[in-house]
């Protein structure tokens, strides 16, 4: 039985070295493509984001620069404004919208028209290196989280690019909900902090934790 068994094993195993080669052979020129849009970037990235309509996508990277690429990979323009390490970058939502939100180690937020390349707004604000941003799903405001600082949480308005501000957990990364009025925290201490029912000035209703 035992001998029955090991050979059973030896089949699956020999089996599936056969399927991860079909595998990695049928998209084998996919990851070729995929090295080649890297290495045009030519550094490590950190974040990637979509353009609404799926045209466009930026990346953040530990050089400081932003890259826009085609959506088949060709590098179209660089955005040089971060001096240090981009964490986080962020389409707007909106597609009538051309913002594109980038953070940075060096404690701001640069607003971007990515499509020319102009640098639009500097929001330094921030105490601390910028973990997170996201935006709302209409693409009105924004809200940018850091570690280590009090206040570490802003929810920015794009009319006036002021914001409120917030004091809660260290931030790792931030969602909103699809409607806009919850917004989830991801905290280094291992939790979820949900701030409910979002008004454009604040969070009238109750935090809750998920451990």
């Amino acid at each position: 039985m035992e001998t029955i068994m090991t050979r059973n094993i030896d089949s699956l195993k020999k089996l599936s070295c056969v399927f991860l080669f079909l595998f990695f052979l049928s998209i084998r020129s996919d990851l070729t493509k995929t090295r080649i849009v890297m290495s045009q970037a030519d550094d490590i990235t950190t974040s990637i984001s979509w353009s609404p309509d799926g045209e466009l996508y930026a990346t953040g990277n530990f050089d400081g620069n932003v890259y826009i690429f085609t959506k088949d990979g060709q590098l179209i323009k660089t955005l040089q404004g971060h001096t240090d390490i981009v964490t986080t970058v962020a389409w707007n939502p909106n597609i009538n919208s051309s913002l594109l939100a980038t953070s940075g180690l060096d404690k701001t937020i640069l607003i971007w028209d990515p499509l020319s390349g102009n640098l639009l707004e500097t929001l330094s604000t921030h105490k601390d290196g910028i973990l997170s941003l996201t935006w709302t799903p209409d693409g009105t405001q924004l809200a940018s989280g850091t570690i280590r600082e009090n206040g570490n949480l802003r929810i920015w308005s794009i009319s006036t690019w002021t914001s409120e501000q917030f004091t809660v957990g260290s931030i790792y990364h931030a969602a909103w909900s699809p409607d806009g009025t919850h917004l989830a925290i991801a905290n280094s201490g291992g939790q979820l902090e949900i701030r409910t029912g979002w008004n454009g000035k604040g969070f009238p209703q109750n935090v809750y934790m998920q451990e």
